[in-house]
């Protein structure tokens, strides 16, 4: 188990194994079963995790309560922003 785990981390790493060439001599190099190298070679990840077993599905959800929701006021309109003259008036009032 442990060496498929260390070759998906190289090639994981190792970017000149995103050649295809060197990708399959490492495959091929590599001391796991037959089976496990076909899985790789046609990149395919459900057969890969069938034969590892260790890969659980992890689902992750999230739900928001609606008192956990912001405050909307949906009639209020944003203030505008006021000219340099208007903020002189009020600075001298």
């Amino acid at each position: 188990m442990s060496n498929i785990i260390q070759l998906l981390e190289k090639m994981g790493n190792n970017a000149s194994l995103q050649n295809q060439q060197q990708l399959a001599s490492a495959i091929a190099q590599a001391d796991i079963d037959a089976e496990l190298k076909q899985a790789l070679t046609e990149k395919n990840r459900d057969k890969l995790n069938a034969k590892i077993k260790n890969c659980p599905t992890i689902i992750c959800s999230m739900v928001i309560r609606p008192d956990d929701l912001p405050d909307e006021q949906p009639n209020e309109q944003p203030e505008p922003e006021k000219t340099p003259e208007e903020n002189k008036l009020m600075a001298n009032a």
